[in-house]
């Protein structure tokens, strides 16, 4: 759109005519890209406080079993069934249950909402991203998590007559500013004021040049 507007200009006017016409109309220009660089820099100064963890989370097993003859305790099946519990810790940072216990657990303002984003990213690994206020509650979130989902997968076991075999394990959360960066509102601002800045020169141009007319005819 803007290349399109530019080259109609162009069609219309010199280069020689579009030089002098800016070297007049340069306040109005240059006044256009200021307004809009600190119209982008009041909207990142005044963006709400929003930070972004994310913690990877693996599956453990707290128990070993002799390897027998039933394919279950097979290696292989084995890894086939870390990736089945993987998915279904995703699927259970899905269920608005699982989401109210670990807010609870966390004992973290009511005003925040934590929602989860999961993904298993390979048999035993699950990423886990999560937004909130306050850097300060990230690991109160983690632990919250953590706890929560170990509760679940000792449920699990034990309606599989299994004693604390799945479990989770990680690290701590790694936050992260989650706010627009300044140097792409700012990039924005930039661009904008500039093509509003030639609408607005070359739309001076016009009124002035209908003017004059008037006053002829």
């Amino acid at each position: 759109m803007e290349q399109v507007f530019v080259s109609v200009i162009f069609y219309f006017m010199s280069f020689h005519e579009c030089v002098v016409l800016f070297q007049k109309e340069w306040k109005l220009f240059i006044g256009a890209v200021i307004i809009f660089l600190l119209v982008g820099f009041c909207i990142h100064a005044f963006q709400p406080l929003s930070y972004r963890a994310e913690i990877t989370m693996n599956v453990a097993r707290s128990g070993v079993r002799e390897v027998g003859s039933e394919y279950t305790y097979d290696d292989f099946y084995r890894l086939q069934a870390d990736e089945r519990f993987a998915d279904t810790v995703v699927r259970w940072l899905q269920s608005p249950r699982i989401l109210a216990d670990i807010h609870s657990e966390s004992k973290v303002s009511d005003e925040q909402l934590i929602l989860f984003d999961a993904d298993r990213l390979s048999s035993q690994v699950i990423r886990v991203r999560y937004s909130l206020k306050k850097v300060e509650d990230a690991d109160a979130i983690a632990n919250a998590m953590f706890f929560v989902l170990n509760r679940e997968s000792e449920l699990l076991n034990m309606n599989n007559d299994v004693s604390g075999w799945f479990h989770l394990v990680g690290g701590s959360p790694f936050v992260s500013d989650a706010r627009v960066s300044f140097l792409k509102i700012s990039t924005l601002a930039l661009m904008s004021g500039i093509f509003l800045g030639v609408a607005l020169v070359f739309f001076n141009r016009n009124s002035l040049l209908c003017s004059t007319q008037k006053k002829e005819a």
